[in-house]
């Protein structure tokens, strides 16, 4: 079966403040995860240069040029961003990896996209 769904985990992020800055001090930030129509935002702000979130999220996707974006943010300002095409994921086997934010910082996310029986995208 087509894969028609992605999990994505977001674990937690690193380097967001500026070489220096105490652990305790870094930006209070969010993560915004967008797809075409579809977005989400963490449910809770985080202060630090390592936030931990583990928040899972799930996107109805059935296609493979889809890309997902993350953006790292301090209230509307966008500290770090990174981009990531749904075609990498196509052995369909969880990956969980950093990913280097353009800006500041990175990203450790937990991917998987796979057939889920719960999802009913109707066909063409």
């Amino acid at each position: 079966r087509d894969a028609n769904e992605l999990v994505i985990v977001l674990v937690r992020a690193r380097h967001l403040g500026k070489r220096g800055t105490p652990p305790d001090q870094g930006p209070l930030s969010r993560v915004r995860i967008t797809s075409g129509s579809w977005a989400s935002s963490v449910s809770t702000e985080k202060r630090g240069i390592s936030p931990l979130w583990l928040e899972t999220f799930r996107i109805e996707c059935e296609d493979f040029e889809e890309v997902i974006r993350f953006e790292v943010l301090e209230n509307d300002d966008v500290l770090g961003h990174t981009t990531l095409e749904v075609k990498t994921l196509a052995g369909r086997k969880p990956i969980r990896k950093w990913f280097k934010l353009d800006g500041l910082g990175d990203l450790d996310l937990c991917l998987h996209w796979h057939h889920s029986t719960a999802v009913k995208i109707p066909p063409l």
